[in-house]
């Protein structure tokens, strides 16, 4: 197994085993981090909206970016949010964290994410022009039969 695989999976774990906070208990721990900037507060907030930043990266897998490095960002939006946050207005924090933490994965993507791309590569057709099946064989419009036989499917019939 590889390492960041055991990693998101310690990750995982450990947001699942982490306990939801009521409505009081956020707002006593966002005024212990804000007035008192109490590290052990901000980690045990943190730490129980973990479930939320895996949830919302989740959400992002389609770019193509590895999963552990949008759960890093989520985490970033998430401590941007922790020190941003108002506990004296009457939101709950998982509502303030989550505009946060999706602001900071999409920032993460825009930086990341070619344009030039297109789709992540393992969206990619096996098959281009200078295939050395597909090309001495294939005529200019038989796209659908040349990717058949690249990838080893039958061709869909045209309708």
């Amino acid at each position: 197994m590889s390492t960041s695989m055991s990693t998101r999976r310690q990750i995982v774990k450990a947001a699942i085993n982490a306990p939801y906070l009521s409505r009081e208990e956020e707002q006593q721990l966002a005024v212990k981090w804000r007035d008192e900037q109490d590290q052990a507060s901000l980690d045990r907030l943190s730490l129980s909206h973990m479930r939320l930043v895996i949830a919302v990266a989740a959400r992002f897998r389609n770019f193509g970016l590895p999963m552990n490095d949008l759960i890093q960002e989520g985490h970033v939006g998430l401590l941007e949010a922790a020190g941003r946050f108002e506990p004296e207005r009457d939101v709950r924090f998982s509502t303030y964290a989550t505009w946060w933490i999706r602001a900071s994965i999409q920032d993460y993507i825009l930086r990341n994410w070619s344009i030039v791309r297109g789709e992540p590569p393992r969206r990619r057709s096996r098959c281009s022009s200078t295939c050395a099946v597909c090309a001495p064989r294939s005529a200019p419009n038989s796209r659908a039969s040349t990717k058949a036989r690249c990838t080893g499917r039958s061709p869909k019939p045209s309708a």
